[in-house]
């Protein structure tokens, strides 16, 4: 009963999963985490040695987390690039005025460090797509794509927009490769601006919803 209980959730996620976008990290291991510890607590009541139970378990579980936290750190560590640190980099140079423009999923972290570490800069930050500004941790990209005439309209309105600026104002585009809607996007202010410069992010890096900066002016 107990195994049935803590495979039962991945299962019925992974089903679902074939017909609708799920996030399930750490929803199933919330789930099943009281089926687990009952499961523990009954294989170890059938344990007799309470120097195992009391002394060397406590012991050994110790050790692997204080392993494991050494690990991750050196991960992290190694790291050359992070999103904090792109938009460290990008406060350092943006200038009155001009314009970071988000693709793909990368709105909330970059909203949220942008808000957290500009000092008095005044810049605008926008989401290509807007939509994802509602819904900043999922995207329905198949619906998305049956969509693309009003994605490519709102790429236009952006771009016109954009161009009652001052002419040596700079656009930051936080751009996500191999994405067919980011690229109505680039097409459309490489048709209408000059592509100045193109930033790969160093490697090794933190997973990102981005893997380069376009600046176009």
């Amino acid at each position: 009963m107990l195994v049935t209980i803590l495979f039962f959730p991945l299962f019925t996620a992974l089903i679902v999963s074939q017909f609708q976008p799920m996030y399930v990290i750490g929803r199933y291991e919330i789930i099943v985490l009281p089926y687990f510890i009952m499961a523990m607590s009954y294989l170890f009541s059938k344990l007799h040695l309470n120097l195992i139970l009391f002394g060397i378990i406590p012991i050994v579980f110790l050790l692997l987390t204080i392993r494991n936290v050494n690990l991750e750190k050196q991960v992290v560590a190694s790291f050359q690039a992070d999103d904090r640190k792109i938009v460290s980099d990008i406060l350092t140079e943006i200038n009155t005025n001009e314009t970071v423009i988000t693709t793909d999923l990368s709105f909330a972290t970059m909203n949220y460090y942008f808000l957290h570490l500009k000092n008095g800069q005044n810049f605008t930050l926008i989401s290509f797509p807007q939509e994802i500004e509602d819904h900043p941790g999922w995207k329905n990209f198949e619906k998305m794509l049956q969509n693309k005439n009003s994605y490519e309209a709102e790429a236009r309105d952006l771009v016109t927009s954009l161009k009652s600026k001052e002419k040596e104002q700079r656009i930051f585009v936080i751009y996500k490769q191999g994405n067919k809607i980011n690229e109505i996007l680039y097409n459309e202010l490489k048709n209408n601006f000059e592509l100045v410069e193109t930033r790969e992010i160093p490697q090794p890096s933190q997973p990102m919803w981005f893997d380069e900066i376009l600046i176009f002016r």
